[in-house]
């Protein structure tokens, strides 16, 4: 009798009480993976600003040391004209020696100008397959699913794929001036985009799809908003958009609910979705004499 009754007390779990154990862990694992996502959403939010806000100081160090000029989304920089050891490139290849990529920089000379931007003279050229493979982690953004999916035109970045965009209304191509700061910002750099979130790999050209956004020379203003999470990977055109039908100019955005941008004064800040479309577009120009609405 002793022994069936130890035999009894060991005895395993039956099914159904297996199925309600799992049932159990189910639903646990469902309340909580809400709660994670949320968690690593927001850090993936704060590294993004992060990263924006070591692009936009460097961006205001590179003009504090070539006496306020600014470089352009494309252009020849720091001298205007063909100079030795100038460079032809984009904005986010010019600022590497103030984000701590000296080393990459240097990596990019040329003793003769492959590109013929600079006069034939010595140059710091990325173009035409000349940039060192490179993961620059300030250009990605965590939340950006499109890292790694390589179109082509990664290279046009300059530095390798990149998560960010630059305004073209703050930052120029070269063929329409070069701004200074902050002398060119009459709206307060405070109060101007310089950069935003923007995913690394989108289908058309460069200037389209990688660098530029806010193009006054060829985009209808439709151009000029923002978009959230866009899908599909590696595209710019489909999702839904904020007020607009989205196109490959467009800021993109992978996190909830709104978009990081960067600041003229070096800040950075959340732009919740719900901005009034006015407040948006006063924030992109520089000297529009646009006050920002209340719920900037």
């Amino acid at each position: 009798m002793s022994s069936l009754r130890l035999f009894r007390s060991f005895r395993g779990f039956t099914l159904i009480e297996l199925l309600v154990v799992i049932a159990i862990i189910a639903v646990l694992v469902g309340l909580l993976l809400p709660a994670v996502q949320k968690v690593r959403e927001a850090a993936n939010r704060a590294q993004c600003q992060n990263n924006l806000k070591q692009i936009s100081i460097g961006l205001i160090n590179c003009a504090d040391t070539h006496q306020g000029l600014l470089p352009g989304v494309n252009s020849l920089y720091p001298n205007q004209t063909p100079t030795p050891n100038n460079s032809y490139a984009t904005v986010f290849f010019q600022i590497l020696p103030y984000i701590e990529q000296q080393n990459f920089y240097n990596a990019c000379y040329k003793p003769t100008d492959p590109t013929g931007q600079n006069g034939q003279n010595p140059t710091y050229s990325p173009y035409w397959n000349q940039t060192p493979q490179s993961e620059i982690k300030t250009y990605q953004c965590p939340s950006d699913a499109t890292i790694g999916v390589n179109n082509g035109w990664y290279i046009s970045w300059n530095a390798g794929p990149g998560s960010y965009g630059a305004n073209q209304l703050a930052l120029p191509f070269e063929w329409n001036g070069y701004h200074r700061y902050p002398a060119s910002f009459t709206d307060g750099v405070s109060n101007t985009i310089f950069f935003t979130d923007k995913q690394a790999s989108c289908n058309g050209p460069w200037w389209e799809s990688q660098i530029a956004f806010a193009v006054p020379d060829w985009n209808p203003p439709a151009e000029w908003y923002f978009v959230i999470q866009p899908l599909p990977v590696g595209y710019c055109d489909g999702p839904p958009s904020y007020n607009a039908t989205p196109v490959q100019h467009s800021p993109t955005s992978w996190h909830t609910g709104g978009i990081n941008v960067g600041l003229g004064d070096g800040s950075v800040r959340f732009v919740a979705q719900g901005l009034s479309l006015n407040t948006w577009l006063y924030a992109l120009t520089p000297a529009g004499g646009d006050l920002l609405g209340p719920d900037w």
